[in-house]
Protein backbone atom coordinates (compact mmCIF):
# COMPACT_ATOMS: atom_id res chain seq x y z
CA UNK A 1 0.00 0.00 0.00
CA UNK A 2 1.55 3.17 -1.16
CA UNK A 3 2.52 5.73 1.53
CA UNK A 4 0.90 3.59 4.71
CA UNK A 5 2.99 4.56 7.30
CA UNK A 6 3.25 3.06 11.16
CA UNK A 7 0.98 5.89 12.53
CA UNK A 8 -1.83 5.31 9.85
CA UNK A 9 -2.12 1.85 10.92
CA UNK A 10 -5.00 0.90 13.12
CA UNK A 11 -3.13 -1.99 14.10
CA UNK A 12 -0.13 -0.39 15.09
CA UNK A 13 -0.78 3.46 16.50
CA UNK A 14 -1.66 3.62 20.22
CA UNK A 15 -1.30 7.38 20.13
CA UNK A 16 -4.26 9.13 22.42
CA UNK A 17 -6.43 10.77 19.77
CA UNK A 18 -5.05 9.53 16.78
CA UNK A 19 -6.73 9.62 13.52
CA UNK A 20 -7.04 6.10 12.19
CA UNK A 21 -8.91 4.44 9.26
CA UNK A 22 -11.55 1.87 9.83
CA UNK A 23 -9.87 -1.16 8.81
CA UNK A 24 -11.82 -4.27 9.40
CA UNK A 25 -10.22 -6.54 6.86
CA UNK A 26 -7.23 -5.93 8.06
CA UNK A 27 -7.52 -6.25 11.35
CA UNK A 28 -9.15 -9.86 10.84
CA UNK A 29 -6.05 -10.70 8.78
CA UNK A 30 -3.65 -9.77 11.68
CA UNK A 31 -6.22 -11.71 13.86
CA UNK A 32 -5.43 -14.94 11.57
CA UNK A 33 -1.94 -14.45 10.84
CA UNK A 34 0.80 -12.44 12.32
CA UNK A 35 1.66 -8.81 12.88
CA UNK A 36 5.27 -7.20 12.21
CA UNK A 37 5.76 -4.04 14.98
CA UNK A 38 9.11 -3.56 13.67
CA UNK A 39 8.96 -3.50 9.86
CA UNK A 40 11.08 -1.45 7.48
CA UNK A 41 11.44 0.16 4.27
CA UNK A 42 13.21 2.76 2.04
CA UNK A 43 11.72 6.69 2.73
CA UNK A 44 10.17 6.44 -0.62
CA UNK A 45 8.34 4.27 -3.53
CA UNK A 46 10.90 3.57 -6.21
CA UNK A 47 13.80 2.44 -3.91
CA UNK A 48 11.52 -0.02 -1.90
CA UNK A 49 10.20 -1.60 -5.26
CA UNK A 50 13.63 -1.99 -6.28
CA UNK A 51 14.76 -3.29 -3.24
CA UNK A 52 12.42 -6.10 -3.01
CA UNK A 53 12.33 -7.38 -6.41
CA UNK A 54 16.33 -7.36 -6.87
CA UNK A 55 17.34 -8.30 -2.82
CA UNK A 56 19.25 -5.68 -3.33
CA UNK A 57 20.35 -2.23 -1.51
CA UNK A 58 19.86 1.08 -3.27
CA UNK A 59 24.02 1.66 -3.26
CA UNK A 60 23.54 -1.41 -5.42
CA UNK A 61 20.56 -0.96 -7.57
CA UNK A 62 21.14 2.54 -8.01
CA UNK A 63 17.89 3.54 -7.04
CA UNK A 64 17.49 6.03 -4.11
CA UNK A 65 15.47 8.42 -4.95
CA UNK A 66 11.90 8.27 -7.54
CA UNK A 67 13.86 11.16 -9.23
CA UNK A 68 16.22 8.32 -10.42
CA UNK A 69 13.97 5.46 -10.99
CA UNK A 70 15.02 5.01 -14.59
CA UNK A 71 18.49 3.86 -13.09
CA UNK A 72 16.74 0.67 -12.25
CA UNK A 73 18.16 -2.27 -14.49
CA UNK A 74 19.39 0.26 -16.95
CA UNK A 75 22.93 -0.14 -16.54
CA UNK A 76 23.64 -3.24 -14.26
CA UNK A 77 20.95 -5.42 -15.70
CA UNK A 78 19.29 -7.01 -12.14
CA UNK A 79 17.78 -10.44 -11.48
CA UNK A 80 14.61 -10.25 -10.60
CA UNK A 81 11.71 -12.16 -8.36
CA UNK A 82 9.39 -12.39 -11.51
CA UNK A 83 12.68 -13.52 -13.59
CA UNK A 84 13.64 -15.91 -11.14
CA UNK A 85 10.26 -17.40 -11.24
CA UNK A 86 10.75 -18.16 -14.81
CA UNK A 87 14.77 -18.96 -14.78
CA UNK A 88 14.03 -21.76 -12.07
CA UNK A 89 11.31 -23.52 -14.02
CA UNK A 90 8.41 -22.59 -10.83
CA UNK A 91 5.13 -23.72 -11.76
CA UNK A 92 3.43 -20.49 -10.97
CA UNK A 93 1.52 -18.21 -13.14
CA UNK A 94 2.57 -14.60 -12.58
CA UNK A 95 1.15 -11.10 -12.07
CA UNK A 96 1.91 -7.65 -11.55
CA UNK A 97 -0.88 -4.84 -10.55
CA UNK A 98 -0.41 -1.43 -9.86
CA UNK A 99 2.63 0.94 -9.66
CA UNK A 100 5.71 0.20 -11.69
CA UNK A 101 7.82 3.23 -11.13
CA UNK A 102 10.86 1.86 -12.23
CA UNK A 103 11.64 3.48 -15.93
CA UNK A 104 11.21 1.83 -18.68
CA UNK A 105 7.84 3.32 -20.59
CA UNK A 106 4.98 1.00 -21.08
CA UNK A 107 7.53 -2.22 -21.44
CA UNK A 108 9.10 -1.33 -18.29
CA UNK A 109 6.99 -3.70 -16.14
CA UNK A 110 8.76 -6.48 -18.31
CA UNK A 111 12.36 -5.10 -20.12
CA UNK A 112 12.91 -4.49 -16.67
CA UNK A 113 11.08 -6.18 -14.02
CA UNK A 114 10.56 -9.39 -16.14
CA UNK A 115 7.09 -9.09 -15.26
CA UNK A 116 5.04 -11.41 -18.09
CA UNK A 117 1.65 -10.02 -17.37
CA UNK A 118 1.02 -6.15 -15.86
CA UNK A 119 -1.73 -4.16 -15.65
CA UNK A 120 -1.26 -0.54 -13.35
CA UNK A 121 0.42 2.48 -13.55
CA UNK A 122 3.81 3.46 -15.25
CA UNK A 123 5.04 6.06 -12.82
CA UNK A 124 4.44 7.24 -9.36
CA UNK A 125 0.75 7.70 -9.09
CA UNK A 126 -2.30 8.77 -10.47
CA UNK A 127 -3.83 12.07 -11.56
CA UNK A 128 -6.98 11.72 -10.47
CA UNK A 129 -7.87 8.28 -9.31
CA UNK A 130 -11.30 8.00 -11.54
CA UNK A 131 -9.47 8.93 -14.65
CA UNK A 132 -5.88 7.66 -15.05
CA UNK A 133 -3.77 6.29 -17.52
CA UNK A 134 -4.09 2.51 -17.37
CA UNK A 135 -0.72 0.24 -19.27
CA UNK A 136 -2.63 -3.13 -19.98
CA UNK A 137 0.41 -5.53 -20.76
CA UNK A 138 2.14 -2.44 -23.17
CA UNK A 139 -1.10 -0.43 -24.01
CA UNK A 140 -1.85 2.71 -22.93
CA UNK A 141 -5.20 3.83 -21.91
CA UNK A 142 -7.50 6.21 -20.02
CA UNK A 143 -9.33 3.87 -17.57
CA UNK A 144 -12.30 5.57 -15.69
CA UNK A 145 -12.35 3.11 -13.15
CA UNK A 146 -11.47 3.85 -9.92
CA UNK A 147 -7.86 2.77 -10.00
CA UNK A 148 -8.40 0.95 -6.05
CA UNK A 149 -10.69 -1.23 -7.58
CA UNK A 150 -9.70 -1.76 -11.46
CA UNK A 151 -6.60 -3.18 -9.97
CA UNK A 152 -8.52 -5.62 -7.76
CA UNK A 153 -10.70 -6.51 -10.78
CA UNK A 154 -7.67 -7.76 -12.76
CA UNK A 155 -6.37 -9.29 -9.55
CA UNK A 156 -9.26 -11.39 -9.01
CA UNK A 157 -9.79 -12.15 -12.67
CA UNK A 158 -6.00 -13.52 -12.78
CA UNK A 159 -6.66 -15.64 -9.61
CA UNK A 160 -9.95 -17.34 -9.74
CA UNK A 161 -9.71 -19.70 -12.59
CA UNK A 162 -5.83 -20.36 -10.94
CA UNK A 163 -7.72 -21.63 -7.82
CA UNK A 164 -10.63 -23.70 -10.07
CA UNK A 165 -7.55 -25.72 -11.96
CA UNK A 166 -5.46 -25.82 -8.59
CA UNK A 167 -2.28 -23.73 -10.71
CA UNK A 168 0.15 -22.13 -8.66
CA UNK A 169 0.50 -18.53 -8.98
CA UNK A 170 2.10 -15.49 -7.51
CA UNK A 171 0.46 -11.63 -7.84
CA UNK A 172 2.38 -8.57 -7.22
CA UNK A 173 -0.52 -6.06 -5.66
CA UNK A 174 1.02 -2.70 -5.63
CA UNK A 175 -1.71 -0.72 -4.54
CA UNK A 176 -1.11 3.16 -5.38
CA UNK A 177 -3.82 3.99 -2.47
CA UNK A 178 -3.93 6.09 -0.36
CA UNK A 179 -1.11 8.09 -1.92
CA UNK A 180 -1.99 11.70 -3.60
CA UNK A 181 -3.97 13.17 -4.61
CA UNK A 182 -6.40 12.93 -1.58
CA UNK A 183 -9.67 12.16 -2.69
CA UNK A 184 -13.32 11.12 -1.93
CA UNK A 185 -13.54 7.34 -2.74
CA UNK A 186 -16.77 5.73 -3.92
CA UNK A 187 -19.83 5.30 -1.82
CA UNK A 188 -19.84 1.55 -1.99
CA UNK A 189 -16.31 1.13 -1.09
CA UNK A 190 -17.40 2.64 2.87
CA UNK A 191 -16.93 0.31 5.70
CA UNK A 192 -19.95 -1.25 7.08
CA UNK A 193 -21.72 2.07 8.55
CA UNK A 194 -20.16 4.37 6.43
CA UNK A 195 -17.02 6.51 6.17
CA UNK A 196 -15.54 7.69 9.36
CA UNK A 197 -15.83 10.99 10.40
CA UNK A 198 -13.62 14.21 10.24
CA UNK A 199 -12.18 14.14 13.59
CA UNK A 200 -12.13 17.38 16.24
CA UNK A 201 -9.01 19.37 14.13
CA UNK A 202 -8.11 17.04 11.64
CA UNK A 203 -7.48 18.64 8.31
CA UNK A 204 -9.33 17.70 5.57
CA UNK A 205 -6.32 15.81 3.69
CA UNK A 206 -5.92 13.90 7.00
CA UNK A 207 -9.72 13.18 6.77
CA UNK A 208 -9.33 12.09 2.84
CA UNK A 209 -6.34 10.09 3.32
CA UNK A 210 -8.29 7.71 5.82
CA UNK A 211 -11.41 7.53 3.37
CA UNK A 212 -8.80 6.44 0.98
CA UNK A 213 -7.38 3.92 3.14
CA UNK A 214 -10.89 2.67 4.43
CA UNK A 215 -12.11 2.10 0.30
CA UNK A 216 -8.62 0.14 0.20
CA UNK A 217 -9.34 -1.96 3.05
CA UNK A 218 -12.77 -2.58 1.31
CA UNK A 219 -10.96 -3.94 -1.62
CA UNK A 220 -8.78 -5.76 -0.03
CA UNK A 221 -11.71 -7.52 1.26
CA UNK A 222 -12.87 -8.84 -1.84
CA UNK A 223 -9.35 -9.87 -3.48
CA UNK A 224 -9.16 -12.17 -0.41
CA UNK A 225 -12.55 -13.24 -1.17
CA UNK A 226 -10.58 -14.85 -4.52
CA UNK A 227 -7.89 -16.50 -2.74
CA UNK A 228 -7.92 -20.32 -1.32
CA UNK A 229 -7.32 -19.58 1.79
CA UNK A 230 -5.58 -22.85 2.40
CA UNK A 231 -2.83 -22.61 0.10
CA UNK A 232 -1.98 -19.07 -0.37
CA UNK A 233 0.53 -16.99 1.98
CA UNK A 234 -0.12 -13.37 1.97
CA UNK A 235 2.39 -10.57 2.74
CA UNK A 236 1.08 -7.17 3.11
CA UNK A 237 3.13 -3.71 4.10
CA UNK A 238 3.17 -0.43 3.36
CA UNK A 239 5.93 1.35 0.81
CA UNK A 240 7.28 3.89 3.11
CA UNK A 241 5.59 6.27 5.77
CA UNK A 242 3.15 8.84 5.54
CA UNK A 243 3.29 11.66 3.42
CA UNK A 244 3.82 14.79 5.79
CA UNK A 245 0.87 16.70 4.96
CA UNK A 246 -1.16 14.10 6.96
CA UNK A 247 1.40 12.57 9.03
CA UNK A 248 0.62 12.56 12.51
CA UNK A 249 1.83 11.20 15.90
CA UNK A 250 4.32 9.81 17.17
CA UNK A 251 5.60 11.38 14.04
CA UNK A 252 5.66 14.80 12.22
CA UNK A 253 6.57 16.82 8.78
CA UNK A 254 10.43 15.86 8.55
CA UNK A 255 9.98 12.81 10.27
CA UNK A 256 7.93 11.48 7.60
CA UNK A 257 8.31 9.93 4.23
CA UNK A 258 11.01 10.60 2.55
CA UNK A 259 13.12 11.33 5.63
CA UNK A 260 15.51 8.66 7.34
CA UNK A 261 13.84 8.71 10.94
CA UNK A 262 10.82 5.99 11.85
CA UNK A 263 7.89 8.44 10.35
CA UNK A 264 9.59 7.65 6.94
CA UNK A 265 10.66 3.61 7.16
CA UNK A 266 8.25 2.28 9.98
CA UNK A 267 5.27 0.43 8.56
CA UNK A 268 2.87 -1.83 8.85
CA UNK A 269 3.06 -5.52 7.92
CA UNK A 270 1.08 -8.62 8.58
CA UNK A 271 1.55 -12.23 7.15
CA UNK A 272 -1.01 -14.78 7.21
CA UNK A 273 -0.99 -18.35 5.31
CA UNK A 274 0.03 -21.88 5.67
CA UNK A 275 3.39 -20.95 6.57
CA UNK A 276 2.30 -19.01 9.65
CA UNK A 277 2.07 -21.51 12.16
CA UNK A 278 2.79 -19.22 15.17
CA UNK A 279 -0.47 -18.59 17.22
CA UNK A 280 -3.07 -16.74 15.51
CA UNK A 281 -3.23 -13.15 16.13
CA UNK A 282 0.81 -13.18 17.37
CA UNK A 283 3.01 -10.27 17.01
CA UNK A 284 6.80 -10.52 16.24
CA UNK A 285 9.31 -7.28 17.32
CA UNK A 286 11.56 -8.96 15.18
CA UNK A 287 13.00 -6.17 12.81
CA UNK A 288 12.62 -6.95 9.10
CA UNK A 289 13.15 -4.37 6.56
CA UNK A 290 11.13 -4.83 3.00
CA UNK A 291 14.57 -6.08 1.38
CA UNK A 292 13.71 -9.44 2.90
CA UNK A 293 10.41 -9.99 1.13
CA UNK A 294 12.96 -11.40 -1.93
CA UNK A 295 14.13 -14.42 0.16
CA UNK A 296 10.91 -15.09 2.24
CA UNK A 297 8.96 -14.85 -1.74
CA UNK A 298 11.02 -17.30 -2.95
CA UNK A 299 11.47 -19.86 -0.13
CA UNK A 300 7.79 -19.79 0.13
CA UNK A 301 7.61 -20.64 -3.48
CA UNK A 302 10.10 -23.49 -3.27
CA UNK A 303 12.74 -21.81 -5.23
CA UNK A 304 16.34 -22.54 -3.53
CA UNK A 305 18.28 -19.21 -3.69
CA UNK A 306 21.60 -20.57 -3.74
CA UNK A 307 20.76 -22.39 -7.03
CA UNK A 308 19.98 -19.58 -9.32
CA UNK A 309 22.37 -18.70 -11.55
CA UNK A 310 24.50 -15.63 -10.98
CA UNK A 311 22.60 -14.76 -8.30
CA UNK A 312 25.38 -15.40 -5.54
CA UNK A 313 27.63 -12.83 -7.24
CA UNK A 314 24.84 -10.22 -6.84
CA UNK A 315 26.06 -10.14 -2.43
CA UNK A 316 22.30 -9.80 -2.04
CA UNK A 317 20.83 -8.46 1.43
CA UNK A 318 18.14 -10.25 1.97
CA UNK A 319 17.16 -12.88 4.96
CA UNK A 320 14.13 -15.07 4.62
CA UNK A 321 11.42 -13.94 7.31
CA UNK A 322 9.77 -17.86 7.24
CA UNK A 323 11.73 -18.98 10.17
CA UNK A 324 9.67 -15.82 11.69
CA UNK A 325 6.48 -17.01 10.42
CA UNK A 326 7.23 -20.51 12.28
CA UNK A 327 8.67 -19.25 15.44
CA UNK A 328 12.09 -20.72 14.75
CA UNK A 329 14.05 -17.84 13.64
CA UNK A 330 17.44 -17.12 15.56
CA UNK A 331 18.92 -15.01 12.46
CA UNK A 332 21.07 -12.08 13.45
CA UNK A 333 19.00 -9.05 11.63
CA UNK A 334 19.19 -5.67 10.79
CA UNK A 335 18.23 -2.92 8.39
CA UNK A 336 19.80 -0.59 5.99
CA UNK A 337 17.12 2.46 4.71
CA UNK A 338 18.75 5.02 2.34
CA UNK A 339 18.07 8.12 0.53
CA UNK A 340 20.40 9.57 -2.34
CA UNK A 341 21.40 12.96 -2.29
CA UNK A 342 23.28 15.83 -0.25
CA UNK A 343 20.95 16.91 2.48
CA UNK A 344 22.74 16.19 5.90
Amino acid sequence: ADDWGYDASPLDNTVEGAHLANMPHLQKLADEGLRFTRAYSQPTCSPMRATMLTGRQPFQHNVGTPQNANAFSATVDEITLPEIFTTMGAPHELLSVGKWHLGGGDTGYSARGGWPEFYGMNGGGVQDYYSWSKNSNGSAATSTTYSTTDLVNEVTDFIEPKVEAGTPWFAWVAFNAPHTPFHDPPAELAPEGGYSAQGAGESNNSHLYRKALEALDTEIGRLLESIDPARTQILLLGDNGTPGQVVQAPFGNGNAKGDLYNGGIHVPMVAKGPAVTVAPGSTTDILVHCIDMFSTILELAGIDESAVPGLAARNLGSTSMVPILNGTDSADRFVIAERFGNNP
